[in-house]
């Protein structure tokens, strides 16, 4: 279990336009982790102040202090490799101007459970479902937590993966190779 000095600790580590990626016990946050067969369940983009992110029901920036103080929440915080803080603060600022309000995506979020959900308990269907291109049921005038990064990160031709950003997971995005790790003795 992650403290509150340690997360203040990983987070002081970071810089603006860095990457938050949360696992929380929340019943919302488990069944994200469920459907995308996932450990990570959210992820943010770091303000330096606190955390721009798409919840439900608008994306907006808000304070640290309730993953910091959960007890049943742990951070993991990445930097995006290859961009220095002057090209981190133009991603922070291009993400405020062009996503601050826009409405969280649950039709979205539900195309990628029923996708993962086929890939995994129903893989015999799955070998001849493709999914190419967008995720069909997702609105292109809102987002959910990793499609937000994924846009805006794409905006700077920076990818976390091959696939449209429509169907990226916060998971997709800690796990993916355009990242590094923020380290203070274990990780996920």
């Amino acid at each position: 279990m992650q403290t509150p000095e340690y997360k203040k600790a990983l987070i002081g580590k970071l810089e603006p336009g860095d990457l938050i990626c949360v696992r929380g016990e929340q019943p919302l946050g488990k069944a994200i982790r469920f459907f995308t067969d996932s450990n990570i369940n959210h992820v943010g983009i770091y303000t330096g102040q606190g955390i721009l992110e798409a919840m439900i029901p608008k994306v907006e920036t808000n304070s640290l202090d309730k993953y910091i103080n959960d007890n049943g929440t742990e951070l993991y915080c990445c930097k995006v490799k290859g961009i220095d803080s002057i090209e981190k603060n133009r991603i922070l600022n291009y993400a405020i101007l062009t996503t601050s309000g826009e409405q969280y995506d649950v039709l979205g979020i539900a195309g990628i459970a029923f996708r993962f959900t086929v890939q995994r308990y129903w893989w015999r269907l799955g070998k001849f479902i493709k999914f190419y291109g967008k995720n069909k049921v997702a609105s292109p005038k809102s987002v959910w937590c990793s499609e937000l990064v994924g846009r805006v990160y794409g905006a700077f031709n920076i990818k976390f993966t091959d696939e449209d950003t429509t169907w990226l997971t916060p998971d997709q995005i800690y796990n993916s190779n355009a990242v590094e790790k923020v380290l203070l003795g274990y990780s996920l």
